[in-house]
């Protein structure tokens, strides 16, 4: 019993039978909070993209919200200051009311995913090399390099473009949906669920201003 508890910590067995995930709900803010939706339950994954722009050389401060694990952090200091923050929670079922976030003084936005497996989630495993670049330039195309990963398994694509209206200028194979967020629109965000066989994916984005393209996957177990 011992090595099959150690085995669960790992990610490498999943004793409550999890095999698969469908995305709950979706909720964006233009704004440095996000309230929680009324349908959530233990065992259900909050995956949480936020994004800030400020109008001087200083970027917006990282927030890390209360409960949550940060797995993605990149920002740029130029004069529109940028951040991206990405961050997930195994829910307990109790969660209400605000998440507070990144505020970014003049621009920001939020887009809250809530993920729901057939079986408690016991671990997110988040790619070890998350790819992200922050830049006053294009960004360079990114690759997640998912297959031959077990499911159930997430990829996650986020963008921000400071001129708004952000978008993805690629996305292969396609996300099952994306989502423009935050005020005109400056972050967009996408995801892609595998339960089996997860693809390999080529993510980019145009130039928009100030910009931050990150992407990679992640497993629960």
């Amino acid at each position: 019993m011992a090595a099959l508890a150690q085995m669960a910590m790992m990610g490498t067995y999943a004793p409550s039978g999890l095999t698969s995930v469908t995305l709950l709900s979706t909720t964006t803010t233009a704004t440095a909070s996000i309230n929680w939706p009324g349908n959530i339950q233990a065992g259900d994954v909050a995956v949480l993209i936020d994004i800030g722009i400020s109008l001087s050389s200083t970027p917006p401060l990282s927030v890390t919200p209360a409960g949550f694990t940060n797995f993605m952090n990149a920002a740029i200091s130029r004069t529109a200051s940028a951040r991206m923050m990405k961050s997930y929670r195994i829910l307990d079922g109790g969660e209400a009311g605000t998440i507070v976030g990144i505020d970014g003084n003049i621009l920001q936005g939020k887009l809250l995913y809530i993920f729901r497996p057939n079986a408690p989630v016991t671990a997110v495993l988040p790619m070890v090399w998350w790819n992200s670049q922050a830049t006053s330039d294009n960004p360079a195309a990114q690759v997640v390099s998912a297959s031959g990963q077990p499911g159930p398994l997430i990829v996650l694509g986020g963008a921000i473009g400071s001129s708004g209206g952000a978008m993805f200028s690629i996305a292969s194979p396609a996300f099952d949906a994306t989502q423009q967020f935050g005020d005109s629109g400056i972050g967009i965000g996408g995801y892609k669920i595998y339960n089996t066989s997860p693809a390999d994916h080529t993510i980019d984005t145009g130039d928009q201003g100030t910009n931050i393209l990150a992407s990679g996957y992640l497993r629960f177990s």
